[in-house]
């Protein structure tokens, strides 16, 4: 009898101890997955795999719903994939859990860019900068916005900050082209996008067609055709969509001042 007592004691011990550590198992495997999803949202958002981020980023909002990174980083996701009102919606709700968060500022402002709300982007941008007044992000977009904004001299200094602060920062450089493209100085404009093809970025069918209407304007069509066919065959859809756009644009971007120089819409070269 004491020995069937004994042996019920150790199964019961036996399961207690299985039980426990199923348990504790559990936990850090609850633990992993919830480091995990912040994690691997944030690799695949540097990689530029956007798509494949987004899942982890959902996964990472549910699991910390008071964390402003992991809303930010899902609204980057939005803002990559054309979602422009879902991003600003989740860069609004990082904010409102870190008025601070100057990065959130940066890439709301980006989403109210694409949809020509300029005047609440240069808002975002100028609060952003006062937080942290070193942040090229927050310079390139504003230098964007001003030029929606028909405010070319503007624009001009922001993108200058931007470059100076990431001589590497291809789309400062479009928005610069932009800038000096509103002010008449097209050979200018040529060269900053120029500057921005060869530094390779994912937008580099957009800078074609920056350089293309410069070209038009310096009268170089067969270079302005040829930029244009460049771009077509890399990014076709992307392409006619702007070019659909692009008479409200010639519109926006009648120079502010004439300048004075020749010197500044000499041919410019590759």
């Amino acid at each position: 009898m004491r020995q069937q007592t004994n042996s019920q004691m150790k199964c019961f011990l036996a399961t207690l101890i299985l039980l426990v550590t199923t348990s504790v198992t559990v936990s850090v495997a609850a633990a992993t997955a919830n480091k995990s999803a912040l994690y691997y949202a944030n690799q695949l958002l540097h990689e530029g795999k956007y798509k494949e981020a987004l899942p982890y980023c959902e996964e990472a909002v549910k699991q910390f719903p008071k964390s402003a990174r992991a809303w930010k980083d899902r609204g980057v996701a939005y803002e990559n994939l054309d979602e422009h009102e879902k991003a600003i919606a989740d860069l609004s709700k990082a904010i409102s859990l870190n008025p601070n968060y100057a990065v959130a500022y940066s890439y709301r402002a980006w989403a109210y860019n694409e949809l020509r709300d300029y005047a609440k982007s240069v808002q975002d941008c100028t609060r952003a900068l006062k937080i942290n007044p070193y942040l090229d992000s927050a310079y390139a977009n504003r230098a964007e916005a001003f030029n929606g904004l028909h405010k070319y001299t503007s624009a001009l200094h922001d993108a200058n900050m931007a470059i100076k602060l990431s001589p590497r920062y291809a789309v400062a450089y479009n928005n610069r082209a932009w800038a000096n493209f509103g002010l008449g100085k097209y050979a200018l404009a040529a060269n900053d996008a120029s500057i921005a093809i060869r530094l390779n970025s994912k937008y580099r069918w957009a800078y074609y067609l920056t350089r293309a209407q410069a070209y038009e304007k310096l009268g170089e069509k067969h270079l302005a055709r040829k930029d244009r066919q460049t771009a077509k065959e890399m990014m076709p859809e992307a392409v006619a969509r702007e070019e659909a756009q692009e008479g409200d644009k010639k519109v926006e971007l009648e120079p502010e001042k004439k300048s004075d120089s020749k010197a500044d819409n000499k041919k410019a070269s590759d």
